[in-house]
């Protein structure tokens, strides 16, 4: 909803996720924007932290 808005298919989104072949868990009739907004800061700024930690030599380590 957030990043594709366009690509929502609302008229599927059943409560629970409806069949349980479809692949959903939880339910997708309470999702919002601003909870994919949010989520998707979450992961981005998790993934920086992630790579800003794996860049930086470990302190006391020496190189060579």
């Amino acid at each position: 909803m957030y990043v594709f808005p366009k690509g929502i298919r609302y008229d599927r989104m059943l409560p629970g996720g409806g069949d349980p072949e479809a692949g959903v868990s939880g339910d997708p009739t309470k999702s919002t924007p601003e909870i994919g907004r949010i989520i998707i800061e979450f992961k981005v700024n998790a993934g920086l932290t992630q790579y800003q930690a794996l860049k930086s030599p470990a302190r006391g380590c020496r190189g060579g």
